[in-house]
């Protein structure tokens, strides 16, 4: 029986996320205090760590490529 979950839907939106990010980093960087740079940086590997983890729970069929 198929189950929709939404998790692969949460995998796009998480890469869409963390890539606007990495395109964007010197941007954003240039606007942040020194203070908030750790925020981005801790921003940076919490969309990597959901990415990854919710990778673990979409089928290689499922997902979509990366850029």
């Amino acid at each position: 029986m198929s189950v929709i979950t939404g998790v692969p839907t949460l995998l796009r939106l998480a890469r869409a996320f963390c890539n606007f990010i990495h395109r964007n980093e010197a941007l954003l960087r240039r606007y942040l205090n020194e203070d908030d740079e750790g925020l981005l940086d801790a921003a940076v590997i919490a969309c990597e760590a959901l990415e990854a983890a919710l990778a673990l729970f979409v089928p290689p069929s499922n997902r979509i490529p990366t850029e």
